[in-house]
C-alpha cells in the first residue's frame, strides 16, 4: 500500500494548532507504508509555515524546528512530470474544477495507485468521488 501526502495533511501533522490524536493515529499507520508526494509540497509547506509564522501562530524557531521535523518524514518526493502526466493532470482539475496543485496529487495517486491523504474538505470530495482513499 502506497500513500499519497498532501500539505494540508502535513499541515495538520505538524503544525501545533491544527494537530489531533486522529491525525498522530493516521500518520502513525500512513508512515509505516511507502509515502510519495510531488516534488512542490516541499515548497507549498514551507508557504504554510511561513504564513503561520506571520500571523503568529508560530514562531520562527518552531518554524525551524517543524522544517527538520518536515524533513525528516520519510516522504518519496516524485520526480518532474512528463507532457502526458501534466496533461491528465490538467484533465482531473477541469473534470473536477480544482487547483492544479490539487489535480497533481490526485494523477500521482492515480499513476501509483496510492491512497490519497488530505484535510482539504474540496479535494476530499474529489478523493471519495475518484475512490482514492
Amino acid at each position: 500500500m502506497k500513500y499519497v501526502v498532501d500539505a494540508s495533511f502535513v499541515a495538520s501533522l505538524l503544525l501545533p494548532d491544527e494537530f489531533s490524536d486522529q491525525t498522530q493515529q493516521e500518520a502513525t499507520t500512513i508512515f509505516s507504508k511507502t509515502v510519495i508526494a510531488p516534488e512542490f509540497l516541499q515548497i507549498e509547506f514551507s508557504n504554510i509555515l511561513i504564513t503561520a509564522q506571520r500571523r503568529e501562530r508560530i514562531t520562527s524557531l518552531e518554524r525551524e524546528k517543524i522544517l527538520e521535523t518536515f524533513n525528516s518524514l520519510p516522504i518519496i518526493f516524485s520526480e518532474k512530470l512528463s507532457i502526458e502526466q501534466r496533461n491528465k493532470s490538467i484533465a482531473i482539475a477541469t473534470q473536477y474544477k480544482i487547483s492544479m496543485y490539487d489535480a497533481v496529487y490526485l494523477e500521482l495517486g492515480v499513476r501509483e495507485s496510492a491512497k490519497v491523504k488530505s484535510y482539504d474538505k474540496k479535494l476530499l470530495l474529489v478523493i471519495k468521488d475518484m475512490e482514492m482513499y
